[in-house]
């Protein structure tokens, strides 16, 4: 999925288990939007859409970053280690804490999902 260039990138959530292969990746847009790109090349994708990868991303403004630093108490500079720190414990479920923390915290977003 091509969001458009990259200026950081950080390798949220990395899980390979089994037949589970999944990542999020936290970065910023040249936009200074906020994305987080999750990658699922498990063998339950195959199995639930018919393709054998499931890719999405979770967009957050640039005039909304300020209110996600302030609500997960950090600042633009260190926002991606952040998230990381956030969702790195949720494992598989990050993508579905990160949803549910943003609408939690009143913070819009668009999901673009590519299969």
């Amino acid at each position: 999925m091509d969001i458009d260039a990259v200026q950081v990138d950080i390798h949220a959530v990395p899980i390979r288990a089994g037949r589970v292969r999944y990542s999020l990746h936290a970065s910023f847009r040249e936009s200074g939007d906020l994305v987080l790109e999750g990658f699922d090349r498990s063998a339950s994708v195959q199995a639930t859409f018919e393709t054998d990868q499931y890719e999405y991303a979770y967009v957050v403004n640039a005039d909304q970053i300020m209110d996600v630093c302030a609500a997960l108490g950090t600042d633009r500079g260190t926002l991606l280690e952040g998230i990381r720190d956030h969702l790195a414990p949720h494992g598989y479920t990050a993508s579905s804490v990160w949803k549910a923390w943003l609408i939690a915290h009143g913070i819009p977003y668009e999901l673009i999902v590519q299969r």
